[in-house]
């Protein structure tokens, strides 16, 4: 892609468009952190929309931390309430 090849680019948007698509499902807030992972991520990040590139930071931790982080902040917020 970085050197020029349409079928490539055309690929990466393909999937860019389906990210961004992921990414609107979940209605982040306008200050959301958004971290990319993986291999391809470097691809991705420069052809996200403004909207999603403004969010972009660097990870903390990797996948299976950023989730277990996302599970003790949903899970204590659910234990708070049904006390």
């Amino acid at each position: 892609a970085e050197k020029g090849d349409s079928v490539a680019n055309w690929i990466l948007d393909r999937v860019v468009a389906d990210v961004e698509a992921s990414l609107g499902a979940l209605d982040l807030a306008d200050d959301a952190p958004l971290c990319l992972l993986g291999g391809l991520a470097p691809l991705y990040a420069p052809r996200l929309s403004d909207r999603y590139q403004a969010l972009l930071k660097p990870p903390l931790d990797d996948a299976l931390g950023g989730a277990v982080q996302m599970a003790v902040r949903l899970f204590a917020g659910h234990a708070e309430a049904t006390r």
